[in-house]
C-alpha cells in the first residue's frame, strides 16, 4: 500500500490541492485534479449567486416581463438554493469528471441567460425539469454531495436513505450453463396488461 506524505508547509501553501484524488488510485470517476480555470470558478461563484438571488426573486432575468415568464425557471432556481448551500457548493466547486465537465455544465440550465421567446423558456423548463444536466455518468460519482439530495427530494425520498443500486437490465432470461450470445432474433412485445411477451 503506498502512502503520499506531504510536509506541513507544503500544505499550507498548496490550498488548491485536492488530496482526494492524489491518494485514490483506483478513482475511475474525476480527472484526479481540480478544476484549476479561474475563469470558471468566477463564473461559478456569478452562478452560485445568481441560483441564491433568484430564490427571492420572481424574475429569472432582466429581459423578463410577464408574469407567465417569470415562473418559467423559478421552480428549477428554487430546488437548486435549497440544496446547494456554501458548504456543498465549496466542497463541490473544484469538481472535474474524467471527461472535463465542472459545475457549470450540470447548473446550466438554471443559470444561462435565457431569450426572451417564453416557448423557448418552457421547453427547456420541460427538457430539465431540475434545473440541471447529467453531461456524463460520472457526475452522479464526482458531485454526489451536491446531486444525491436533489435526486432523492425529486422522488420523494427519505433524504438520510440510501439510494439502492439499480439492477442491471435483464431483457432475457439466461439459464445457468446457456451463452448470452444466441443468433437467434428475440422479439419483445408488450400487451395491454404489461407483462412482456418474449417470441422469436
Amino acid at each position: 500500500m503506498n502512502f503520499l506524505f506531504v510536509p506541513n508547509e507544503i500544505i499550507t501553501k498548496c490550498t488548491c490541492l485536492c488530496f482526494e484524488h492524489a491518494a485514490v488510485p483506483d478513482d475511475i470517476y474525476s480527472a484526479r485534479k481540480d478544476l484549476d480555470d479561474e475563469d470558471m470558478l468566477v463564473v461559478l461563484e456569478k452562478c452560485y449567486n445568481v441560483i441564491h438571488g433568484r430564490k427571492s426573486s420572481h424574475a429569472t432575468s432582466a429581459t423578463s416581463t410577464t408574469t407567465e415568464d417569470s415562473q418559467i425557471g423559478r421552480h428549477s432556481a428554487e430546488i437548486l438554493s435549497r440544496h446547494m448551500k456554501r458548504h456543498i457548493f465549496d466542497a463541490v466547486r473544484l469538481g472535474l469528471t474524467r471527461l472535463d465537465h465542472n459545475l457549470y455544465d450540470i447548473i446550466w440550465p438554471t443559470v444561462k441567460k435565457l431569450p426572451t421567446d417564453s416557448s423557448f423558456r418552457y421547453a427547456l423548463e420541460q427538457d430539465f425539469p431540475l434545473g440541471i444536466v447529467a453531461p456524463d455518468f460520472y457526475v452522479y460519482k464526482v458531485f454526489r454531495e451536491f446531486l444525491e439530495p436533489i435526486i432523492k427530494n425529486y422522488n420523494n425520498m427519505d433524504q438520510h436513505a440510501e439510494l439502492v443500486e439499480h439492477p442491471d437490465a435483464k431483457f432475457i432470461e439466461i439459464l445457468e450453463g446457456e451463452s448470452d450470445e444466441k443468433n437467434d432474433f428475440v422479439e419483445i412485445k408488450f400487451e395491454f396488461d404489461n407483462k412482456p411477451i418474449i417470441s422469436g
